[in-house]
């Protein structure tokens, strides 16, 4: 396999890190199958197509899913977690 080849792949640590994800987030939204990935080698490994990845990140769709699919369960991404100091009050 050639060197192009290869870096067309991604390992999980580097999706994690253009997501600004927890590598185990990563795990979990492609063993989930909302991330598209390859499993490798005896342990399994993940490895993301960079293509596809970098597609996802400049599509409006991935905030949609994003929001609706979380992996922590909490139905929305990190950064839009709700304060339950102020839920229910009026803006």
């Amino acid at each position: 396999m050639t060197v192009t080849a290869l870096s067309r792949w991604l390992r999980t640590n580097e999706v994690a890190e253009r997501l600004d994800f927890e590598p185990k987030h990563v795990r979990l939204l492609a063993r989930a199958g909302l991330l598209p990935s390859l499993r490798v080698g005896a342990r399994g490994h993940y490895r993301f197509d960079r293509d596809t990845i970098e597609s996802l990140i400049e599509s409006a769709s991935w905030g949609r899913a994003q929001s609706t699919a979380h992996p922590s369960g909490s139905g929305s991404a990190p950064d839009a977690r709700r304060d339950p100091t102020t839920e229910g009050e009026p803006e």
